[in-house]
């Protein structure tokens, strides 16, 4: 039954393995189940957010309900009050875990409500590759996903987080992430969604220290019935902190809010928002709203924001090359998706462009 369901075509097209191979762990739950739980690497553990609660007092003192509260919004309240499902994961201080941690959360039933809270936690100079893959069965149209996501990347530390989404036509899907970054540490955070979805609403928080990076990269495919209203707050609270928010977003009839706003509150900290979006169709629409809120004189904030349509030039340089006008408003897409991501261990680059190529390729846009 477990690798029956984990073997359906739609999981295995996003990367997931059932049998771990070149994974650090995996973690899989659908609708309200634990699937899968196990982990390969030293200095890693994965498991369900009960029982690191039962066994591990300290994932409540310093972690769980910590960052986002309880009674924040209806979001909160609804993971608040629903039995306790989600991931545990955690690099152990020092630790190098090179190979990604997979995790899968599934809607297998129509119409089911999937509520999830996650902890995620790189200790002090570890480091450590997370991919995640959102979505519904085969055989489901409808269902809803909340969630609650704490992430702490402690002093020195690296933490690469990759989610995949991949809904369907009647699904909403309403995630609350907080992310707090320490003394000299790294977070980069990788989101995509490919597919038909009702309603995406996500906007993260990010709390930056001294000398610590956050960076968010987004690609966002809207088609006919979506509405994605995607963005991050990052607050460079300390000195010398950095943060990047960049999206892309195309749309060919769905709808896109791509947010960011960027807070410079610690000394000489630097931020840049890049918000660029090809609308190819009538009937729906793109909207970038950048905001930048500087607090000293020597803080440095930039943004740039572009919706447009793809150039002609460059569709008639490309077919006068024996592309069709179909194929080369494909390869332009694709290669406008495909942002370059400094951090990004090269195997998940390859698993995101193939995502990219997998849903654009071979078809009329």
């Amino acid at each position: 039954m477990q690798r029956d369901l984990l073997a359906d075509e739609k999981i295995r097209s996003f990367g997931f393995d059932p049998e771990a191979k070149d994974k650090a762990g995996s973690f899989a739950l659908t609708d309200d189940q634990v699937l899968l739980s196990m982990v390969r690497e030293t200095g890693l553990e994965a498991m369900p957010i009960a029982e690191a609660l039962e066994r591990f007092p300290e994932v409540r003192e310093k972690y769980f309900w910590k960052l986002v509260s309880p009674d924040e919004d209806e979001v909160t309240k609804k993971v608040n009050s629903a039995p306790l499902r989600g991931l545990f994961a955690r690099a152990k201080k020092g630790s190098k875990v090179f190979l990604p941690l997979q995790a899968c959360y599934i809607l297998r039933s129509e119409a089911f409500s999937q509520i999830v809270h996650n902890v995620i936690v790189a200790e002090e100079g570890s480091e450590v590759h997370l991919v995640t893959g959102c979505l519904t069965s085969s055989h489901v149209s409808s269902g809803n996903h909340y969630a609650v996501t704490e992430i702490f990347v402690e002093r020195g530390a690296f933490l690469s987080y990759s989610m995949f989404h991949s809904w369907a036509p009647q699904v909403e899907v309403y995630p609350k992430s907080a992310i707090l970054v320490e003394e000299e540490g790294t977070y980069i955070s990788n989101y995509v969604t490919l597919r038909e979805v009702k309603h995406v609403k996500a906007y993260p928080r990010m709390i930056v220290r001294r000398n610590g990076v956050a960076r968010s990269y987004s690609v966002i495919y809207a088609p006919p019935g979506s509405l994605v209203d995607i963005g991050s707050k990052l607050i460079l609270e300390g000195e010398n902190s950095r943060g990047e928010a960049i999206s892309r977003a195309v749309s060919t009839g769905g709808r896109v809010i791509s947010r960011a706003n960027l807070e410079g509150k610690g000394a000489e900290c630097k931020g840049h928002v890049e918000c660029h979006g090809v609308l190819l169709e009538d009937g729906g629409f793109i909207s970038a709203i950048p905001e930048l809120t500087a607090f000293r004189d020597d803080v440095e904030l930039s943004h740039e924001a572009a919706v447009g349509r793809l150039s002609e030039e460059e569709i008639f340089y490309l077919e006068a090359r024996g592309l069709s006008e179909d194929e080369a408003r494909s390869l332009i897409v694709r290669g406008f998706m495909k942002l370059e991501i400094p951090g990004l261990p090269v195997e998940l680059k390859k698993e995101m462009d193939r995502l990219i190529d997998l849903t654009l390729g071979g078809g009329k846009l």
